[in-house]
């Protein structure tokens, strides 16, 4: 198969469903939305081991950007979206789940300081009561970068138990490694972090807001490996200048399980 061909196909697939620009909150617009949805569905098959009939789950479903490409590759799989914001749920299983049943999006009523100040859980409660099955493919897009520390070692944990063995997590970060940090006292970042001696990494001084969460490298690296997950890939992103940059705009982490 001419994977770029096939690509391209559902770039002009008129028939997708699009969200309005006033429906969608997980960055950009209705012309780039599938744009970006297709750029993460390419790595994902290419990167992160999707198949025809491999079994996903997407945590942070949004409003469908990368579930709608993957209903033109997912055949004979199964996906399901985890997602905080009700109304991406509703719109996704009002346009996605009514014609590809083999796509289902449930809401998980769990507390994030941007996209549900009002959740009535926080995520370690969510964990202990998760019924997940076994996943081939784990998808993050754009959701460590809005967790601290805890709840990210609470997803990561979580996966190790439903990820099957040789699945793949795959996943976006703002990775704090040395270039990163010269970058930041330089100037030459697209977000301003203030740099601590700490896991993470805030644009608040009191160093506890989500709307944008570097990770440092060294513990991210070392949450993989004590969750059984290999590194299988790096990719760094744009958002801060460092000297090989072969990702997307936010940096990309695929792990293996072991």
């Amino acid at each position: 198969m001419d994977l770029t061909k096939y690509l391209r196909k559902i770039l002009l697939n008129k028939y997708l469903p699009v969200p309005s620009d006033t429906e969608i909150f997980t960055g950009g617009d209705a012309q780039n939305f599938l744009h970006i949805g297709v750029a993460v569905l390419a790595d994902l098959i290419q990167n992160a081991g999707l198949r025809e009939n491999s079994r996903v789950i997407e945590i942070g479903s949004g409003i469908g950007r990368v579930a709608i490409p993957m209903t033109q590759w997912l055949e004979g799989g199964h996906y399901t979206g985890f997602e905080i914001v009700p109304a991406g749920v509703e719109w996704c299983r009002r346009h996605v789940s009514s014609k590809y049943p083999n796509f289902q999006f449930e809401h998980i009523d769990v507390y994030n300081e941007c996209y549900n100040p009002t959740g009535s859980k926080n995520l370690q409660d969510f964990a202990l009561h998760a019924s997940f099955a076994q996943y081939d493919v784990a998808v993050f897009c754009s959701v460590f970068t809005h967790l601290i520390a805890i709840d990210a070692e609470t997803y990561l944990s979580l996966m190790a138990k439903h990820v099957a063995q040789g699945g793949y997590l795959w996943s976006t970060w703002f990775l704090m490694d040395s270039e990163a940090r010269d970058s930041v006292k330089a100037g030459k970042t697209s977000l301003s972090f203030i740099l601590r001696d700490e896991k993470t990494f805030h644009l608040d001084e009191k160093g506890v807001g989500t709307a944008a969460v570097a990770f440092d490298a060294d513990y991210l690296r070392s949450l993989f490996w004590e969750n059984g997950f290999s590194i299988e890939l790096e990719q760094k992103g744009i958002w801060c200048e460092r000297g090989v940059n072969n990702g997307g705009y936010q940096d990309t982490f695929v792990g293996r399980r072991l």
